[in-house]
């Protein structure tokens, strides 16, 4: 059986570089505490998290730490804020100790309702994109409409980006967004779900689950 990454028992945490620890952090097999939210494992429905450099015009001001979780009722966001260099070690080591304890215990579970989503007629929504069993919908906004542009699974190529997940369309350079892992949920789903149907086979098991409807 693979080991889960350590537990983070019931400890105080620092925000940002110039303050004290102060804010009370726990994880165990069963919750997920911040502060005065706390949000049984089991109830998660979504994830977002990622890092981002901040920046004051050219000059950089440190690293932004992003790790959200909420489930149907609540909702817990940490943003650890790294300035000049100073802890960037403890932030690093405290945001990958956290993603990777919520991440190994609620990952395969929330995969495999994102997948069942996706195979629904309502479909799996990411950001502007609905993802349903023939391909990907990207909604546009502009100031006046809303515009679908549909890519099918044989159209569609993808990149992974630092801070993004890209999504285009072979044939038509004008069909194509960006997905931010701190900005839209589940991005890193979606980035799981794209290499599970190209590299996987899953396209075929989509196929297959059509066939038998």
């Amino acid at each position: 059986m693979e080991e889960k990454t350590a537990l983070i028992l019931p400890e105080y945490i620092k925000l940002n570089s110039f303050e004290r620890k102060k804010h009370r952090i726990y994880l165990d097999d069963e919750k997920f505490a911040f502060a005065d939210t706390e949000i049984s494992l089991s109830h998660i429905s979504d994830l977002k998290f990622g890092l981002k450099m901040m920046q004051f015009h050219l000059f950089s001001l440190g690293r932004k730490y992003s790790f959200s979780v909420k489930s149907l009722e609540k909702e817990i966001e940490l943003v650890f804020k790294s300035y000049f260099g100073l802890g960037n070690n403890y932030f690093d080591t405290l945001y990958h100790q956290i993603l990777d304890a919520v991440w190994d215990r609620v990952a395969d579970r929330l995969l495999a309702e994102k997948i069942q989503e996706l195979k629904s007629e309502k479909g799996l929504s990411v950001g502007n994109c609905v993802i349903r069993t023939a391909g990907i919908t990207i909604y546009q906004q502009s100031f006046f409409s809303e515009k679908a542009a549909f890519i099918s699974w044989q159209d569609l190529t993808y990149k992974k980006n630092y801070n993004r997940l890209s999504v285009y369309s072979k044939t038509n350079s004008q069909i194509w967004t960006n997905l931010f892992f701190t900005e839209n949920w589940n991005v890193e789903f979606l980035m799981h779900i794209l290499d599970w149907l190209y590299e996987q086979n899953g396209l075929a098991e989509l196929k297959t689950d059509k066939t038998d409807q």
